[in-house]
């Protein structure tokens, strides 16, 4: 029961008093300081466990706190980076209908003096035609070249 500290040492550290004839701890009274210094080191060894105890419960409920924190703190950045990578998409896309490069067709015919010649088409428009049909489809001539061989260059 002494162990390494003395009994005036654990007189000091659990503030055992002599009261009269009785020892206090607390507000116990004890006939003999043997009784007193044991109820007094299971007292803090009690107290040191339910501390101990309180302590970890809130440090494990820091960690959870903090997990749930780093998890939302990811899942809102993450929820960001999906919106600027859908705003940049549509970004992207509406700028590609802006800036989208036009097409181009150019005509020629072997026949000329006619009004509506059929027209022999190379480029993003390949095939035979005629410039009425050129322009129901949703071309515009630019120019119209060449007087030996007909030429009509058309955008879309």
């Amino acid at each position: 029961m002494e162990n390494n500290t003395t009994k005036e040492q654990k007189i000091k550290k659990f503030g055992i008093t002599l009261d009269g004839e009785k020892y206090k701890f607390l507000e116990y009274r004890y006939d003999r300081l043997e009784d007193a210094i044991s109820y007094a080191e299971k007292y803090f060894e009690k107290e040191n466990t339910i501390k101990y105890q309180k302590q970890l419960k809130e440090s494990k409920s820091i960690v959870k706190k903090r997990n749930l924190s780093s998890y939302l703190d990811t899942f809102e950045n993450n929820i960001k980076i999906i919106i600027i990578v859908l705003l940049s998409i549509i970004t992207l896309l509406m700028l590609k209908q802006t800036f989208v490069s036009p097409s181009y067709a150019i005509c020629v015919t072997s026949v000329s003096g006619v009004p509506n010649p059929p027209l022999y088409c190379q480029g993003d428009f390949t095939g035979e035609s005629t410039v009425s049909e050129m322009y129901e489809n949703g071309w515009k001539l630019i120019t119209n070249v060449g007087t030996s061989v007909p030429t009509w260059l058309f955008e879309k």
